[in-house]
């Protein structure tokens, strides 16, 4: 296995762009990233308008895994320029990247070997923060996706929307995402990613945590259209890590939960995969 860290500058036609790195992997064709190429993003925008990636740099070997992608910087409309930060849910720490750094072989932030950089596996499902505030006082916003969630400074009412994702198979699972305008999103909205389709169906009747930031993402409930059995995702089963927390921060597509299948194991899934494609877990506490 080839495996090469190399550069990439998204750029969207609104007029900004971010900087990062991406780890390409010549035998995964997904993931084979070349220099001096450009790729389309996989998100376009009501308008029918979507952004693109460059890869350049002379790329160094890294052991981190294939596809992961890193934000380093984000250079708004007005060109202003600001730091990255990458936010670790199991610490609840926010990590400005050019401050901290990471580990280019491993992936990993510096100082802190168990907390991945990455945001992402793939150009396209990135997410990370900029901070407009002050280091006292800190104001995040999301950003990434190729175009999916601009810096919004000005966000409206905090609110989240319930929706549902479709596997080809017709098994689906149903979650709520949080947001404040940065992604747009609209009840009757349908958004093809993954091996299937979100379909936004109303707004939640609950409003969300005052804490909460647009790009939160819950599952609720896991159907397998095989045996017709509804499943309780992890983040709504008390004693289990992910219990009342966001499986997802960067909108439809970062989600990843887990159910507890018959046999004791637990299964992951996603809009990449469905749990009954999954490979089965140890029936053993969850990792954070």
């Amino acid at each position: 296995m080839v495996k090469t860290l190399y550069d990439y500058t998204y750029n969207d036609p609104s007029g900004y762009s971010y900087k990062g790195q991406v780890v390409a992997d010549t035998t995964i064709s997904q993931y084979n990233y070349v220099p001096g190429q450009t790729y389309t993003a996989p998100y376009t925008s009501s308008s029918g308008n979507g952004g693109s990636y460059t890869i350049s740099g002379t790329g160094t070997p890294t052991t981190a895994p294939s596809g992961a992608v890193y934000q380093t910087s984000y250079t708004g409309t007005s060109g202003t320029t600001y730091d990255s930060y990458h936010y670790d849910p199991a610490q609840a720490a926010y990590y400005d990247i050019n401050t901290t750094g990471y580990d280019h072989n491993t992936g990993y932030v510096t100082g802190t070997p168990n907390t991945p950089a990455w945001s992402g596996i793939g150009l396209g499902n990135e997410y990370s923060y900029v901070n407009t505030g002050t280091t006292t006082n800190p104001s995040y916003h999301t950003y990434g996706g190729g175009g999916t969630a601009a810096v919004n400074t000005n966000p409206g009412t905090l609110q989240a929307y319930d929706y549902r994702f479709l596997y080809p198979d017709g098994s689906y699972y149903l979650g709520k995402v949080v947001d404040d305008g940065t992604y747009g999103y609209q009840v009757g909205q349908n958004v093809s990613k993954g091996i299937g389709q979100y379909m936004v169906y109303q707004v939640d009747p609950i409003p969300p945590s005052p804490t909460a930031l647009a790009g939160y993402n819950y599952t609720q409930l896991y159907h397998d259209a095989t045996t017709g059995t509804d499943y309780a995702p992890s983040d709504i089963t008390p004693n289990t890590p992910y219990y009342q927390k966001p499986v997802g921060y960067g909108g439809l597509g970062t989600e990843r939960d887990y159910i507890q299948m018959s046999n004791g194991s637990y299964y992951q899934f996603s809009d990449a995969s469905s749990a009954r494609s999954a490979m089965p877990l140890p029936a053993i506490p969850l990792p954070t």
